[in-house]
């Protein structure tokens, strides 16, 4: 909320068969995914899904809020 300047934020999480998917969606400013960004937020999100063959995706543009995908496989072994 500190950078979007939304006023409304949902977060949900999602279990569909072996894919965990965490969805957070903002009516915020925005911003253009495609600019580096100078905080280390995104950057660091997306080297934690790395380590665990995870992905994120962004769907994002300036004056449109933001939709910030996170979603991992889900391994039997990983999660017992």
């Amino acid at each position: 909320m500190k950078h979007s300047q939304a006023k409304t934020v949902i977060v949900a999480g999602e279990l569909d068969g072996a894919i965990v998917r965490l969805r957070i969606s903002d009516d915020g400013v925005g911003f253009d995914p495609t600019v580096s960004q100078s905080g280390i937020g995104l950057t660091s999100t997306r080297e934690r899904l790395r380590l665990v063959d995870g992905e994120l995706l962004i769907n994002a543009s300036r004056n449109r809020g933001s939709e910030i995908i996170a979603r991992v496989s889900r391994s039997p072994l990983a999660w017992r």
